[in-house]
């Protein structure tokens, strides 16, 4: 039997100001700052946490716990015109795991976790398991900021099913399968313009309204590991991701005609593999290539993407670990990409490059 507790409090305070061009002056092509917001606000969040690991049977894990957030956060610091004051966000989350392995040529693992993430440098700071069972369970955000911007109190939940096999052929192959959701509710803040004081010279009222993200992330991927000779081996991949993201301003007022939410969706293939040729004496050379192909539908100006890369690689690793001394040319093709950051995928060199890296270890 194993347990975990801890606990965690932390304490801060935001200050911003914005000042917005809301209406011209009487000059052509001149704009007046009409209207200067401020958003102000304390950041406070209390947390505790608990695991407990059962050994229920022989090879047989399971892994329970529970954690308490108690936030308080600014309400609108971010998105102008500013509004002060805060919001308070109480919430208890679940978690639960399970490991089975019978033997080592076979493992079954599983995940069930919800958490809630934090605002600005609170979602860099952790203290609780960020993974359980090989899947994690802690986000700074799972909605790419490309297409929202940074998020507040975005409260996730994971759910993850894997198996993993070890096979007299000397090849390792695992199988995963992933459902992420994360839900967002914000203020974004917006002027309401008063029709009695018509254009060229209007009142702008600062306000806000709840917005909603809603995100969810499908996916499966088989890994294969192969020992080819002493010297010799090779890997593979493929995934499958499906993400959607709906959002919507259901309290904004706006003509009928004004399309308050939006659905995008997005399916990107992955297929990688490398094969590495690594030498008793420390010299290694390695072979990477990886294909991708993106499906896009409804996000506007992202088209569908269909691209490979090619990378090559020459190293040392020095007597007793000390270190690694590694060249290497990336992207060999010279290939530019353009995927939607709607579905995660690795930040890839947008032309030729040369790789050179030396790690030590003192």
């Amino acid at each position: 039997h194993t347990t975990v507790v801890g606990a965690r409090y932390q304490a801060g305070e935001f200050n911003a100001t914005a000042a917005l061009d809301t209406a011209p002056s009487q000059a052509p092509g001149v704009f007046d700052p009409v209207v200067v917001t401020e958003g102000n606000g304390d950041l406070e969040r209390k947390s505790l946490y608990a695991y407990h690991t059962w050994e229920i049977l022989s090879g047989l894990r399971l892994t329970g716990g529970v954690s308490y957030d108690d936030l308080t956060a600014p309400s609108n610091f971010r998105r102008p015109p500013l509004q002060s004051g805060e919001r308070d966000t109480t919430r208890w989350s679940p978690k639960a795991a399970l490991v089975y392995s019978p033997s080592s040529t076979f493992t079954l693992r599983g995940l069930y976790a919800e958490s809630l993430g934090g605002v600005s440098y609170d979602e860099s700071i952790r203290l609780e398991p960020t993974q359980l069972a090989g899947f994690p369970q802690a986000f700074r955000t799972l909605i790419s900021e490309s297409l929202v911007g940074s998020v507040e109190t975005p409260r996730h939940r994971s759910t993850g099913l894997g198996i993993d096999f070890r096979l007299p052929t000397r090849t390792y192959l695992s199988v995963e399968g992933t459902w992420l959701e994360s839900r967002i509710d914000q203020d974004l803040g917006f002027f309401a313009f008063d029709a009695l004081r018509p254009l060229p010279d209007p009142l702008a009222l600062p306000a806000s309204a709840i917005q909603q993200h809603r995100y969810r992330e499908r996916s499966a991927r088989l890994i294969a590991n192969q020992i080819l000779a002493e010297e010799w081996f090779v890997q593979g991949l493929y995934q499958f991701t499906r993400s959607e993201l709906d959002s919507t301003l259901p309290d904004l007022p706006a003509p009928a005609g004004y399309a308050r939410s939006r659905a995008d969706a997005a399916d990107l293939h992955t297929v990688k593999g490398s094969l590495l040729y690594q030498r008793t004496d420390g010299w290694f050379s390695r072979f990477t290539t990886a294909w991708y192909r993106q499906d896009n539908s409804g996000i506007s100006g992202a088209a569908d993407e269909d691209f490979a890369h090619l990378s090559f690689f020459v190293g040392y690793r020095f007597p007793r670990h000390l270190g690694e001394l590694t060249v290497g040319v990336l992207n060999l093709t010279d290939r530019n990409y353009g995927l939607s950051p709607l579905t995660p995928y690795d930040e890839l060199p947008r032309e030729r490059m040369i790789y050179l890296r030396l790690r030590l270890q003192l």
